[in-house]
């Protein structure tokens, strides 16, 4: 495991490189599954305000999405990251979710993120060091 990466619950853990902020979510994370990795971001010194979030769910279960869940999902890390979290996030999504995508983009400007949907990593920082 990298030095960096901070494993805080079996479905979502974070990592912070640099500005970017990485969260990885995997299977059906449950609020109770998130807010202790949240808690962790916002707790952590070495995490700067205003961190640029590369959001990695290409492990997320499709059935677990859908509109309101979505709106919910960005609303809690948003109030949950506080000062932590920036203006633009990068959403790394598996082709099974690629169809969702809009839905996510418009779920993260309803709630003051510039969210881009992204199918690999490097695309996403690549994005996110520009911004």
């Amino acid at each position: 495991m990298p030095e960096n990466e901070q494993p805080t619950s079996p479905l979502t853990s974070y990592e912070i490189d640099g500005v970017i902020l990485t969260i990885r979510a995997s299977g059906t994370p449950t609020l109770q599954d998130r807010k202790p990795v949240y808690d962790a971001v916002r707790a952590d010194a070495k995490v700067p305000n205003g961190a640029s979030l590369l959001l990695d769910i290409r492990g997320i279960d499709v059935a677990m999405f859908n509109g309101y869940a979505v709106v919910e999902r960005f609303g809690v890390l948003l109030d949950q990251l506080g000062p932590k979290l920036g203006g633009a996030c990068a959403m790394v999504v598996s082709s099974t979710l690629a169809d969702q995508a809009g839905m996510f983009q418009e779920a993260g400007t309803g709630v003051g993120l510039r969210v881009r949907v992204f199918s690999d990593e490097p695309a996403a920082r690549l994005w996110l060091a520009a911004c």
